[in-house]
């Protein structure tokens, strides 16, 4: 494959990270919940004294130890870029999440339909986020990959592992608010609304961000 090739495929994949970023940065603030791969670190965030920015690296931290711990040795090898191009993704998505969400904190959502317009937003650049990062084909963001390996390693569908994945890490994020606040913050219906439409909405987006994507390479 040709070097400019390369290049822009993974400038698509920097692009991706910038709308992945700002979908989950309108999501969450929303203030009707977050994404179900955002809501540790939401949560986290919620209860210590640190941006959830910052939570979001560390939560991809621990992602990226647990698929060097599924992986066998040889596919570590393999697939060496790929895992370590989640370093400096994971720092440009925190990055963009920090961003956004300190620019939303000048507005107050008062009202319920302003909250769910920049949800629906938010939903909406989320999954452009995620058409281009699969036309990238060059890597994923640290959750989506997380359950890419684990389909892959036991041969398991990816969209019945990514239910399963969701389903755990939210039940994960209210038990965590409950211990630390004893009552759920950071899951809501906006977490739901998210799980159910972003699939959905990649499907719709996707042919012709593919074409757009074809245009410009």
């Amino acid at each position: 494959m040709k070097r400019s090739i390369i290049a822009y495929r993974y400038l698509l994949f920097v692009i991706a990270l910038l709308f992945i970023g700002v979908g989950v940065a309108f999501i969450t603030g929303s203030l009707l919940g977050t994404t179900p791969t955002s809501c540790i670190p939401y949560v986290m965030s919620l209860n210590m004294e640190v941006t959830m920015g910052q939570c979001v690296l560390l939560f991809n931290a621990i992602l990226i130890m647990i698929q060097l711990a599924i992986l066998p040795k040889k596919d570590i090898i393999e697939n060496k870029v790929s895992l370590l191009m989640q370093i400096p993704s994971s720092l440009i998505l925190a990055a963009v999440i920090d961003a956004v969400m300190t620019l939303l904190a000048i507005f107050t959502l008062d009202v319920y339909i302003s909250k769910f317009i920049l949800l629906i937003m938010g939903c909406v650049v989320l999954s452009l986020g995620i058409c281009i990062e699969i036309i990238s084909d060059t890597t994923m963001v640290s959750g989506e990959y997380t359950v890419k390996i684990i389909a892959d390693r036991y041969n398991k569908r990816f969209s019945d592992v990514k239910i399963l994945f969701d389903v755990v890490l939210v039940i994960i994020a209210i038990i965590s608010s409950l211990l630390f606040s004893q009552t759920v913050n950071g899951v809501g219906e906006g977490t739901v609304i998210a799980a159910l439409i972003t699939g959905p909405l990649v499907k719709v987006f996707m042919a012709r961000t593919q074409i757009v994507c074809n245009r410009v390479m």
